[in-house]
């Protein structure tokens, strides 16, 4: 699962944020969860799931779907 980068500064070392309210709750249970930067520090929120290898069957290690 690739979460993707800051859209503030680009960098790519980001982390899972807490859940501040009701509403943040409710979107992480539909997937969208927030995320801080660790470089800029910049607070945001983003889809989680990768919809477009659901309907594929993946090692459940390492997600290749060609094993």
């Amino acid at each position: 699962m690739s979460i993707g980068a800051c859209p503030k500064c680009g960098g790519r070392m980001i982390r899972e944020s807490h859940v501040r309210d009701a509403r943040e709750s409710f979107l992480k249970r539909l997937g969208i969860a927030p995320f801080r930067c660790r470089h800029c520090g910049h607070r945001f929120t983003t889809w989680t799931f990768d919809y477009s290898t659901l309907r594929h069957a993946h090692c459940p290690r390492c997600l290749d779907p060609n094993l």
